[in-house]
């Protein structure tokens, strides 16, 4: 499957005293448009994991995506075609193999299947004997 092209998240931290006039020249800076930020609040504990217990709030954090640049996207389509031209190199040169594993699935699914609707033949047959008595049995005491 193609590789799509990625982004990556990026932060920038508030203060408590920062107005929306420098959050905004911040983002400016940044080349990002305001609606494309939101705000979130990280919170840590006194080991700096981000678990519930004991936490405290730090500052407000900026969050925006920036695009995958031109160079990073173009070295992984190369790195997407040499593992693509690898794969197709190897399944060529074992192209019989792969039918033969294909062939034996194939064979262990009908087996499967033929196994297990013998099973049920088999309950069915046992279950019309158990009915046929029953009716007998039935048949008998209405005779009676």
């Amino acid at each position: 499957m193609k590789p799509k092209r990625g982004s990556y998240a990026r932060t920038i931290s508030i203060g408590s005293g920062d107005s929306f006039a420098k959050i905004s020249e911040t983002l400016a800076s940044q080349g990002v448009k305001p609606d494309e930020a939101t705000f979130q609040v990280r919170e840590s504990d006194n080991y700096g994991c981000n678990c519930w217990a004991t936490t405290y709030s730090e500052d407000v954090e900026l969050v925006y995506q920036v695009p995958e640049s031109d160079e990073d996207w173009e070295a992984r389509l190369v790195t997407y075609r040499k593992r693509l031209a690898t794969w197709e190199e190897w399944s060529e040169n074992h192209k019989e193999e792969i039918e033969a594993r294909i062939a034996e699935k194939a064979a262990e699914k009908d087996a499967k299947l033929t196994r297990s609707r013998e099973r049920a033949r088999k309950s069915l047959e046992k279950e019309e004997k158990t009915l046929e008595k029953r009716l007998e049995n039935l048949k008998k005491r209405l005779q009676k």
